[in-house]
Parts: C-alpha cells; structure tokens; sequence
C-alpha cells in the first residue's frame, strides 16, 4: 500500500527533489529522475471546485516557493539564454526522445481537432506559449487568435508567424481579461494545451468562455492536462447558460 504523505513531509520532500534537479545533469538523466520519483500526497481536500482546496493548494505553493501566487509568476519566456529563445523548445533541448514527445503532443491535438471540429476554422488558445500548436493552424489556413500573459512569447509568436507569411491575432492579458480584447468576437474552437492549471479562477473563466467567446456547437479541447486520477471521480458539468 502506498504511504501519502501529509502536507509537512510533502513539502520537505519537494524541497529535496528541487535540490535534486539543480545539480547539473543531462536531460535523459533528468527524465530519468522525474519518472523514478514518486512523492504521493494526502490532499485533504478533495473537492477541486471547493474553497478548502483552492486554500490548501495555495498553501503548498507558498511553502514551496516562498512567496505568494500572482499571474506575472506565470513569466517565464526570459527563462533560457536569448540563444535557446531563438531555437525554441522542444528544439533547443538537441534531444531526439523530448522533440518527439512535444510534437507528438501537438500532432495528436491537430487530430483530435480535426475529427471532432473539421469544418470550423476559428480557434482561440489560452496559454500558447511558444505558438506549437498555433502557427500549424495557422499554416493550415486556420483564423487563429493566442492569449497569453507572457509578452516574450507572444513577441516571438508573431515573429514566426511574420517570416512565415501568416496571420495570428495576439492578446496579451491573463485568461479571465482577455475576453474584454475579443470585443464580442465567437469561436468555434477554444483551445488549452498544457496551460489550464495555469488558471486559478478556472471554473469562472470556463464559464466566461461559455457565455461569451464559444459559439453555439463550438468546442473547448483540454490537451496534455495534469490530472490526478482519484479527483475524476468529483466532477461537476457546467450548466447550460
């Protein structure tokens, strides 16, 4: 049986692990220390659409970072050296098994995307960070607008979509505030990838995007999303507005 950990251990544990993952290592050895480590934690709160939880998750975080969550703790674009920024990731990783697993992650979205929505052609996506997923949509003659809080991103977004002859609209703004930059625009496609745990507010900002971005019949597509699978037994479905 595994054991889980309170709240005080977890938290010792991950300070370890951190001290970990600084000490200089190549990046198959550091793949190989993520899969081996296993640090199970005995959340208290398992209702995720409930204040405990909010409360108690925050808690962690602050143990663990030492500071207070804000959305500009989201920057991370100015992270690697200007030289690695340029490449792009997973390209600058020069990692043949981390290339393939990032764009295999985009590949498999494209085909989720075109079997479920294949004759829509607007799509906004909040987080796109390096624009993976965004500039092949675009490429592909896709209307694509991209939300994101980090200003390098969206910078180096709209660069590639420059040099590549392409159109991407970009709003720089948390999720939640963005919607005010769409002045009544509807999509048929709103997209997170790897980016909705980025959102604090998250049942507020679905229902934001319910109300006043999705349009009738559009679809929102969760991909590569961290989920824990004892929390999907505590569901609750959006009510129709």
């Amino acid at each position: 049986m595994t054991t889980l950990l309170s709240k005080d251990d977890f938290v010792n544990f991950a300070m370890g692990y951190k001290k970990e993952l600084a000490i200089p290592r190549s990046l198959d050895e550091l793949h190989e220390l993520w899969k081996k480590t296993s640090c199970p934690y005995r959340i208290n709160s398992t209702d995720p659409f409930s204040k405990e939880y909010r409360d108690e998750v925050m808690s962690i975080y602050e143990d663990l970072c030492n500071e207070s969550y804000t959305v500009m703790n989201e920057l991370t674009s100015s992270l690697q050296s200007p030289e690695e920024f340029e490449i792009g990731y997973p390209w600058m990783s020069k990692n043949l098994r981390i290339v393939a697993s990032e764009m295999g992650k985009y590949v498999s979205a494209l085909k989720v995307m075109a079997q479920f929505s294949p004759s829509t052609s607007t799509f906004i996506e909040f987080g796109s960070g390096w624009g993976n997923l965004a500039i092949p949509l675009a490429r592909a003659g896709m209307e694509v607008t991209v939300v994101d809080i980090d200003p390098g991103f969206l910078k180096r977004t709209n660069n590639e979509a420059q040099s590549l002859k392409i159109k991407i609209r970009t709003i720089l703004a948390d999720f939640i505030s963005a919607v005010d930059q769409l002045e009544c625009r509807r999509y048929h496609n709103v997209v997170f990838c790897s980016s909705l745990h980025h959102c604090l507010d998250f049942i507020n900002l679905l229902e934001i995007i319910r109300d006043r971005v999705l349009c009738a019949y559009g679809a929102i597509y969760f991909f590569a999303e961290p989920i824990i699978g004892h929390l999907e037994k505590s569901k609750r479905q959006l009510t129709p507005a």
